[in-house]
C-alpha cells in the first residue's frame, strides 16, 4: 500500500522541496494551495511517480478541509 502526505501550502516556501523528498521516498503526494493552482499542477507534474495531485484547500475553513480530505482519498 503506497502512503500519501497531503502537503498545505505546498506551493511556498519550503513546500516545494518537502513534496519533492516525499515523492523520492515512494509517497503521493497530494499538494495543497489555496489560491495558486497553476503552480500546484507545475509541481503534480514535476514529482517524480504518479498519483499525486494538486488539491485546493483553505486550512482556516474546516468545511474546505473535509472537502479536500474527501478528494485526496477518493
Amino acid at each position: 500500500m503506497t502512503k500519501t502526505v497531503f502537503i498545505t501550502g505546498a506551493t511556498g516556501g519550503i513546500g516545494e522541496p518537502t513534496a519533492q523528498v516525499f515523492a523520492d521516498n515512494g509517497y503521493r503526494v497530494a499538494i495543497g494551495y489555496h489560491s495558486n493552482q497553476a503552480k500546484a499542477e507545475q509541481m503534480v507534474g514535476a514529482l517524480n511517480g504518479d498519483g499525486h495531485i494538486a488539491v485546493q484547500c483553505s486550512t482556516n475553513d474546516t468545511e474546505s478541509v473535509k472537502s479536500a480530505v474527501a478528494n485526496i482519498k477518493s
